[in-house]
């Protein structure tokens, strides 16, 4: 989204810092794919199933019911495997607010499966607890 833009400071910091190398630099060898981190990649399973709910949030909650819980299972599941991939290169902090992002998505995930239930107020939740971490680990 737009928004992402001001948020990914550190990305931009990097940018205005580059400097090319010297002409007669070797460089390492270009590759067509690179290696994306498991976490990474789990991670970008979960956006791509959240910009999917947040279209259909985004109609009150007009859309197709197994699609929605597809994708709220979705992020149940990426939640969880990116407790399990955080390993010990992530501090304490980043495993007890995924452990939060977890119980907030499980709670939205029954909301989407029976009707009445809040899910407005669980996606807004979860997408405060995700924008606290990526706040605080991914934009800088």
């Amino acid at each position: 989204a737009a928004s992402d833009v001001y948020k990914r400071q550190g990305l931009w910091r990097d940018v205005a810092a580059f400097a090319a190398p010297p002409a007669d630099a070797e460089l390492p060898k270009l590759v067509s794919q690179s290696a994306v981190p498991p976490l990474a990649a789990a991670m970008a399973e979960l956006d791509r199933a959240s910009d999917r709910v947040a279209a259909i949030a985004k109609v009150g909650w007009e859309g197709p019911a197994e699609s929605l819980e597809a994708d709220a299972t979705i992020i149940v599941e990426g939640l969880r495997e990116s407790l399990r991939l955080s390993g010990e290169e992530h501090d304490a902090r980043f495993r007890e607010w995924l452990a939060d992002s977890i119980a907030t998505a499980e709670h939205f995930l029954v909301a989407v499966k029976q009707p009445g239930e809040p899910r407005e107020r669980l996606w807004r939740e979860l997408g405060q607890h995700c924008s606290r971490c990526h706040a605080a680990y991914r934009d800088r």
